[in-house]
C-alpha cells in the first residue's frame, strides 16, 4: 500500500515555492513558546512498519528512547492509544491483525492478549473516546472491523464483525463526542461517513460517501465541528460537521498548500492551528504547511507558510499539551521534532529529529 501510493506520487510534477530553512530553538526564544507545568510523564510511540519504538518526551520536547521492554508487534503501521492512557492498539498490515497492548507506568507496551484477526491489509486503527470500541480499516478487502474493548483492554468482535467501506482505505478518524467515524479511501476518491451506535455498531449515514480527490488520513477539530482532509493534488479539504454527522464543504472547499502529495493533517488541541504534511516528490526537506483556523473553521496560511521536515511527512502528531509537534517521515524512517509557538509557527528542535528506522504513525500516553 505505502510503496504503491508513494511511487505514484513521485512521478508527478511538483511546484514548491520558497527555500526550506530549519531554525533551531534557543533559550532566548523561550517567551515565544507555550509553558506547561505537570508532574506527569509523557510518552510517544512510533509505528515503524516493523514494530513500535517507545520514547519518553523530555521537558524540551526531545524524544528520548526508553530502555528496551518486551517485544512489540511486528509490521505495525498504525497505532492509537486510549484516552485514559491505559491501552494501545496497533494495525499490523502483513498479518491482518490488531495488537492489544497495555501501557505500563514506565511507558513500556506489553501484550494483554494475542493479536486479534481483522482483515486483509490492516492499515488504520481508531478507538472511541470512552475506550469502549475499536475499529480497524482493512484496505485489502474493503472492510472495517468492529470490536468491543473490555476493561482489561482485550478486544472482541461485535455481532456484525465487519462492514463494507470504499476500497483502498487509508485512514480513520472519530469525532470527539464518539458519535461519528469517517474513513478515507485514497484511490477510490471517497470519504465514507458512519454513525457509531450505543452498541458500537457502525451504520452508514444518509449520505454515505463524499467525493474527494485522493484523500489521506483526516483530522477532526477538537470541538468536533470541522473535518480536514489532505487531498493529494488539491491541498486540504475543509468541511463542517453537522449535528447528524453530515459533511458540508466550506467556502472555499479546499485550501492550497505548498506543493502536491498532501498526506497528513493535524489540528492543535486548542483548535487554533492546523498543519499539513506535503510529500514534495519524495525529497529530503519536505514541507509541512502551517495554517491558522478561523472562527468558521476556514484555514489561512501563516507567514511563513511552512516548515521543513524529513523525506515524505506521512503523519503529524501534536502532543496533548500542545507544546510540541512530531512528524513521521515515511521515506527516511525519521521523526522530525518541533516546538509550537503561540502564533502557530513550528520551530525545529535541536537536534531536529530522531531516526526511528521506520515511521508511519505516532501516538501518546501520559503517566
Amino acid at each position: 500500500m505505502f510503496a504503491q501510493k508513494e511511487s505514484s506520487r513521485i512521478s508527478r510534477t511538483l511546484v514548491v515555492v520558497g527555500t526550506f530553512v530549519a531554525i533551531g530553538v534557543t533559550s532566548g526564544c523561550a517567551g515565544w513558546f507555550k509553558s506547561h507545568s505537570s508532574n506527569s510523564t509523557e510518552f510517544a510511540y512510533v509505528a515503524t512498519g516493523l514494530g513500535v519504538s517507545e520514547y519518553k518526551i523530555l521537558s524540551n520536547g526531545q524524544l528520548d528512547p526508553i530502555p528496551p521492554g518486551p517485544p512489540v508487534p511486528i509490521n505495525a503501521v498504525a497505532i492509537v492509544t486510549t484516552k485514559d492512557n491505559k491501552f494501545a492498539y496497533t494495525a499490523n498490515k502483513n498479518e491482518g491483525t490488531v495488537s492489544q497492548l497495555s501501557i505500563g507506568t514506565d511507558g513500556h507496551l506489553s501484550d494483554v492478549a494475542a493479536p486479534v484477526s481483522s482483515g486483509t491489509g490492516t492499515l488504520a486503527v481508531a478507538v472511541t473516546p470512552d475506550s469502549k470500541y475499536v475499529y480497524a480499516l482493512n484496505a485489502g478487502d474493503g472492510t472495517i472491523s468492529e470490536f468491543s474493548a473490555a476493561a482489561d483492554g482485550t478486544l472482541t468482535p461485535l455481532s456484525t464483525a465487519t462492514i463494507p467501506v470504499a476500497p483502498d482505505g487509508d485512514g480513520l478518524t472519530i469525532t470527539p463526542n464518539g458519535n461519528y467515524l469517517y474513513a478515507t479511501s485514497y484511490t477510490s476518491n471517497k470519504i465514507s461517513a458512519y454513525s457509531i451506535g450505543a452498541d458500537g455498531q457502525l451504520a452508514a449515514l444518509t449520505v454515505a460517501t463524499y467525493d474527494a480527490t485522493n484523500p489521506s488520513q483526516a483530522a477532526v477539530s477538537p470541538d468536533g465541528t470541522h473535518l480536514y482532509v489532505p487531498l493529494s493534488a488539491d491541498g486540504v479539504g475543509q468541511y463542517s460537521i453537522g449535528s447528524d454527522g453530515a459533511l458540508t464543504p466550506l467556502s472555499p472547499p479546499t485550501v492550497a498548500t505548498v506543493g502536491l502529495g498532501n498526506d497528513a493533517v493535524a489540528v492543535t488541541p486548542d483548535g487554533h492551528y492546523c498543519y499539513v504534511g506535503v510529500f514534495n516528490g519524495g525529497n529530503p526537506g519536505s514541507p509541512v504547511a502551517e495554517f491558522s483556523v478561523g472562527a468558521g473553521g476556514g484555514l489561512t496560511a501563516l507567514d511563513p507558510s511552512f516548515v521543513t521536515a524529513g523525506n515524505a511527512p506521512y503523519f503529524i502528531a501534536i502532543d496533548p499539551t500542545g507544546r510540541f509537534a512530531y512528524v513521521a517521515n515515511s521515506n527516511d524512517g525519521t521523526v522530525s521534532e518541533y516546538a509550537a509557538r503561540f502564533d502557530g509557527q513550528l520551530i525545529s528542535l535541536t537536534p531536529a529529529g530522531v531516526d526511528t528506522s521506520g515511521a508511519f504513525q505516532i501516538a501518546f500516553a501520559t503517566k
